[in-house]
């Protein structure tokens, strides 16, 4: 893991840009996996309402005009929070996920 500083917040890179993140069960088993994009790690220093550290995704443009905070719901049913993610993109994102 590598420290970086992005809009004047300290980031923990965990799946720097290019690296691939592995999604495991709860029998520890791999259940899936993504390539980033981007930058993918946590708030240092912060903690989310699950209690582990805020996560975030870092979009290419530091000066991007929009922070979204991404509600997760847990599998697998899907109907109760488990955490949320934050992610600063610019409007681009904002129409691809349709807000």
């Amino acid at each position: 893991m590598t420290e970086r500083d992005f809009a004047g917040l300290r980031i923990v890179v965990e799946n720097p840009a290019g690296s691939t993140r592995y999604w495991h069960d709860r029998d520890g088993r791999e259940s899936g996996s993504t390539i980033m994009r981007n930058d993918y790690g946590f708030f240092a220093g912060h903690v989310g309402a699950d209690g582990d550290a805020l996560d975030c995704y870092l979009g290419p443009n530091e000066a991007a005009p929009f922070v979204y905070v991404v509600h997760q719901l847990a599998a697998p049913d899907f109907k109760r929070h488990d955490e949320d993610k934050v992610s600063r993109q610019n409007d681009r994102w904002r129409r691809l996920v349709g807000l």
